[in-house]
């Protein structure tokens, strides 16, 4: 009976310390409780150490997933203010596209066939998956340094996920086969960030000046791509 009363103080006083209300026990079991180095203790505890650390991985992985989300938020804002709305060019390739996504994406996306009268009426909430799932994952934005996950992300968007995957891949020395990967993000890591973001920049606009349709659209081009680098260096 003894030996069950002790194990429920140690309980209630272990309970109390990891719910941070140790402070308002009594003074007398607030020193039992730490004073106390015996074997029984020691194994009582245990399971409460074990719980507290746990919870404390779990609510890091938690906290690190708020802020990828809050950083995504932030770019899917930046990006629909360079996509703009509905448009449908004659000479740009892409075809029909609202808020930056083509007909075609959306179609392969939702698997079959698509409205001009859908494409018109596209709202924020029906793109935000596709940029996520077509181009923020498919360049790894996640596990990339803030300011280059955005600069990769906008001109994934613009160009392709491949394009830019692999004119990262070459800048920071890694094999150039447009899938980012651990190589790759360790390949990232031993650059300097900005100095990364600047060579992604250069690249882009080279990229931009070799095609036949930048002379209709190479203005607006350039000014999105002067844009994304001084966003995603005010982001370092």
């Amino acid at each position: 009976m003894v030996s069950s009363l002790v194990a429920a103080t140690v309980r209630v006083c272990l309970r109390a310390w990891f719910s941070r209300q140790f402070f308002n026990l009594s003074y007398r079991c607030r020193i039992w409780v730490c004073g106390s180095t015996s074997r029984y203790v020691h194994d009582v505890a245990r399971p409460y150490r074990d719980a507290w650390f746990g919870w404390n991985a779990e609510l890091g992985e938690k906290q690190k997933d708020r802020e990828m989300r809050k950083n995504f938020d932030k770019c899917f804002e930046m990006l629909l203010a360079h996509e703009g709305g509905f448009v449908n060019h004659p000479e740009d390739p892409g075809g029909a596209t609202n808020l930056g996504v083509t007909k075609r994406t959306l179609q392969g996306y939702l698997g079959r066939h698509v409205s001009m009268d859908e494409m018109r009426n596209l709202t924020p909430e029906d793109v935000k998956p596709i940029y996520r799932k077509n181009y923020a994952d498919a360049v790894c934005f996640d596990d990339l340094p803030a300011g280059l996950d955005w600069a990769m992300l906008d001109w994934a968007v613009n160009s392709g996920s491949g394009r830019a995957a692999k004119a990262l891949q070459k800048i920071v020395g890694a094999k150039q086969d447009g899938a980012i990967g651990p190589k790759t993000l360790q390949a990232v890591a031993n650059y300097e960030t900005e100095e990364t973001i600047g060579k992604l920049h250069d690249s882009r606009q080279k990229f931009y000046e070799g095609l036949s349709h930048f002379k209709t659209f190479g203005r607006g081009w350039t000014r999105r791509n002067k844009e994304t680098l001084e966003q995603a260096t005010s982001m370092l």
